[in-house]
């Protein structure tokens, strides 16, 4: 709409960023009240990952959006019962899935256990309902990668970081499995294109298509179109730390203590966690088994699973970048009000 401009690949990422915070704000605020949702929306605005992450070209701001939207909708289909907002809130995911590919997913826990135990359903119809929702999200998630594969080889650029040229690989393999356990080496693709498929060389300003498709003008997109007021926190992320690499490959030493003993993450959030912790065991203290769950304790069980879940996999993942973990930062923010 803009044309290639700084601004404008600035522009959708600092928009998400303002809307993720009135979103959390409606999302607290409806349930436990204005000032919970002030606070929540203000622990959103100021958390540094998510003030970086906003200010660049990378898209985990819009991916974050995303996923607020979606947590909107499936409250919705928790109140309602209504299985169309189940579907929408599933949809939304895998809008996701398009924009930051299995990254989207690591919302999925939370989801499914909040549909699970909050609604008032049959257990058949639960299974019913999250049955089709998950066949929706696959649809939706798999759609954009499924019509890149489909198209001739010599009709499109070359997916850079996978070995046989498919959008569907570097999904599930080199933006997915390998995040975890890091066992596919990205770069291989490109070389292999180099080699084998010669007759993609030479596009536009010399360079392959496989070159240009790694980024802008073949470099890494998060240092690309930057302001020089982030140009010494992009530097910190692209530091090496001994064997491991922050900011673009391993961050730190994989272990429970990793978001709280690495450099280059112990500042971004983690700081927050510990206060969340006492959060979450003060507000569920009162619960007992067999007893049903009101709204607020739904809520807080919600955010504690979206958390738990991004800590875990940050905690063992063997390669991610640190502005991935701005997805961690709404379930902060939601549960962080409750310290007061």
């Amino acid at each position: 709409m803009f044309g290639f401009k700084g601004w404008s690949l600035f522009l959708p990422q600092a928009l998400a960023g303002v809307f993720s915070v009135a979103l959390l704000y409606h999302l607290v605020a409806r349930v436990f009240g204005r000032g919970a949702g002030l606070l929540a929306a203000l622990f959103l605005a100021l958390t540094p990952i998510v003030v970086a992450a906003d200010r660049t070209n990378e898209v985990d701001s819009m991916l974050m959006f995303v996923t607020l939207l979606a947590s909107w909708a499936i409250s919705k289909a928790v109140e309602q019962r209504g299985l169309k907002w189940l579907l929408f809130a599933f949809f939304l995911v895998g809008v996701g899935f398009n924009i930051k590919m299995m990254e989207a997913f690591l919302v999925l826990p939370a989801f499914y256990l909040f549909y699970v135990i909050c609604t008032k359903l049959t257990w058949t119809k639960k299974l019913v309902h999250l049955l089709v929702a998950t066949i929706v999200l696959a649809v939706v998630s798999f759609s954009w990668s499924v019509i890149v594969d489909s198209i001739s080889p010599d009709q499109r650029p070359y997916v850079g970081s996978t070995q046989n040229n498919s959008m569907v690989e570097l999904a599930i393999g080199y933006n997915g499995i390998n995040r975890l356990v890091g066992q596919q080496r990205g770069q291989q693709g490109n070389f292999h294109m180099g080699s084998q498929q010669g007759q993609q060389i030479s596009v536009g300003n010399g360079k392959s298509r496989a070159h240009r498709n790694a980024g802008f003008n073949g470099q890494s997109s998060i240092g690309q179109h930057v302001n020089s007021n982030d140009t010494q926190f992009i530097r910190k992320l692209s530091t090496n730390v001994g064997n491991h690499y922050s900011g673009f490959g391993q961050t730190g030493n994989q272990g429970l203590l990793r978001l709280f003993t690495t450099p280059e993450l112990d500042g971004q959030l983690s700081w927050l966690l510990p206060g969340v912790l006492i959060s979450v065991v003060s507000l569920l203290w009162s619960m007992r088994l067999g007893v049903s769950l009101d709204r607020k304790r739904q809520t807080v069980i919600f955010w504690t699973v979206w958390v738990l879940t991004m800590f875990v996999f940050f905690s063992i993942a063997n390669r991610f970048s640190s502005y991935y973990m701005v997805m961690m930062a709404p379930g902060i923010a939601a549960l962080g009000w409750s310290w007061f």
